[in-house]
């Protein structure tokens, strides 16, 4: 009986030095593992012959004529979102995939700083001490005791939950389906409770990816919704949140508080970092850019991760977190 043919997977990775010895050592034993900047003449051939495609921008990787050529049963993105992707140049026959996971627990250590630093008032304080005021009186607050409101119960939003449960708060949230088995929640509900869940709420966390449903979800009804000086975190993506609603609502609310990883247009997506309003002239906003995964070891984390997950679908057939029909569509 002969011989059944190795997979061939092809890592698009336009920097490939730092992921090359990763998906090799995962994937060599069962599939042939080619790197597309080692192509050279043979990159269309390559791209057609591909049974799995590992990419991080695929379509700053793949050039537009080259998308009518790939056969590729995987696209393995090594990235959280997908938003990001092209999809109606990607074959209707090639499952895609993104990378989830593995930057949980940096993001929720990020909206843990966020939330702490907004609380105590260090942002403010700061500004405060470069003009020479030295507000001693100023209180600031505690949130062990108070209630945090995390929309979003994937991965990040797990893992969220549980550092703030660990300084004492309680932890409320949000899903598609208002189940949970985790009984160390104080209370779950749908996105049609979203008014309900966040009114008690001293920080409200978004977790969410941007889908059809989730563009635009927090207009003014919904911050009208949350405390006067409550803080919201966004690490899920900037859109999920009017722009103008928010603005609007930071002008007229001082004590509330928006900390802000993601952005309506960002250098990643859009090709530049752009505001329609002057943000960064109110007080009560922080912001870092989108940057809430990025510690050491990340990029090899996620490899490592992305290549599981390859070797899973070599080995089985079945493609982890594939990216629904509707979204595809929609994204």
């Amino acid at each position: 009986m002969p011989a059944r043919p190795r997979a061939s997977v092809l890592a698009c990775h336009q920097r490939s030095d730092n992921v090359r010895p990763v998906f090799t050592e995962a994937l060599s034993d069962i599939a042939d593992v080619r790197f597309l900047s080692d192509a050279g003449a043979n990159r269309l051939q390559w791209l057609t012959e591909a049974d799995v495609l590992l990419s991080f921008l695929p379509h700053s990787e793949i050039n537009t004529e080259e998308w009518g050529s790939i056969r590729a049963k995987l696209l393995q993105v090594a990235t959280a979102g997908v938003n990001h992707l092209h999809f109606e140049m990607i074959p209707a026959a090639t499952a895609v995939a993104p990378t989830i996971g593995v930057q949980s627990p940096a993001i929720a250590e990020h909206v843990l700083a966020f939330a702490l630093a907004a609380a105590k008032g260090l942002f403010l304080h700061r500004s405060e001490l470069a003009r020479g005021e030295f507000n001693f009186m100023a209180e600031t607050r505690m949130l062990s005791g108070a209630t945090c409101c995390v929309i979003g119960l994937g991965q990040v939003g797990r893992a969220t939950a549980r550092l703030f449960q660990a300084i004492g708060m309680k932890v409320n949230a949000i899903n598609s389906s208002g189940v949970t088995d985790d009984r160390s929640l104080s209370a779950v509900g749908t996105l049609q409770d979203f008014n309900e869940m966040v009114t008690d709420a001293q920080v409200v966390v978004i977790t969410l990816p941007l889908t059809e449903r989730t563009r635009d979800l927090v207009g003014a009804t919904q911050l009208a919704a949350m405390r006067r000086d409550a803080i919201l975190i966004n690490v899920g993506r900037g859109r999920i949140i009017n722009q103008k609603a928010l603005y609007d609502h930071l002008v007229a609310n001082p004590a509330f508080i928006a900390c802000l990883d993601a952005w309506w247009e960002e250098p990643f997506n859009e090709g530049r970092f752009h505001l329609n309003h002057p943000f960064f002239d109110l007080p009560n906003l922080a912001g870092t850019p989108h940057n809430a995964s990025r510690v050491p070891g990340m990029a090899a984390a996620i490899a490592q991760q992305a290549a599981a997950n390859v070797r899973h679908f070599l080995l089985t057939g079945e493609v982890r977190h594939r990216v629904p029909e509707e979204e595809r569509r929609w994204v």
